[in-house]
C-alpha cells in the first residue's frame, strides 16, 4: 500500500478547486509573515558579543531599525524587507563589515520561526486535501 503525491496531484488540486488553493494559500502565508514580523518585533534585541535575537537597537539611532520593517502578503509570495531608505545602515548591521560582526536578525527569526511556519505548512496541505476529498 502507497501514498504517492506528485505534481500532477497537485496540479488537479489547483485546477478543480483554485479559489480553495489561493485562499488557503494567502492564510498559509499570512499566518507565517505574521509570526515573522510578531518574532521580529517580540524577540529581544541582538546584542553585541550576543548569538541571536530581535532586530539589534542602536542607541544612536533609538530604534529606527525595527521601525523600518515593512511587510507584503500575497496568495503565493510574502515578505518582509527593510526600507532601506529609513535605515540605509541595516545590510551592514545585517550582514557584518570588517570593524563589525554581523548580527543576521532576519536570517535568526526566520529559524527560529521555522517550527511555526511548518505547522501553517501542513495545515495548509491538509486543507487542500481534505477540499479534494469532498470533490
Amino acid at each position: 500500500m502507497e501514498v504517492k503525491i506528485n505534481f500532477d496531484s497537485l496540479k488537479r488540486a489547483i485546477h478543480n478547486n483554485p479559489a480553495k488553493v489561493k485562499q488557503g494559500a494567502l492564510v498559509f502565508m499570512r499566518d507565517s509573515i505574521n509570526t515573522l514580523w510578531r518574532g521580529i518585533n517580540n524577540t529581544p534585541p541582538w546584542r553585541l558579543g550576543s548569538n541571536g535575537g530581535g532586530v539589534p537597537v542602536s542607541l544612536v539611532r533609538g530604534g529606527n531599525l525595527r521601525k523600518s520593517h515593512n511587510k507584503e502578503i500575497q496568495p503565493f509570495e510574502s515578505k518582509i524587507w527593510v526600507n532601506e531608505a529609513k535605515a540605509p545602515y541595516a545590510k551592514y548591521v545585517h550582514g557584518g563589515t570588517y570593524k563589525m560582526s554581523s548580527r543576521p536578525w532576519l536570517s535568526f527569526i526566520k529559524e527560529a520561526m521555522s517550527p511555526n511556519i511548518r505547522a501553517y505548512q501542513q495545515r495548509f496541505l491538509r486543507d487542500i486535501v481534505e477540499a479534494l476529498a469532498k470533490k
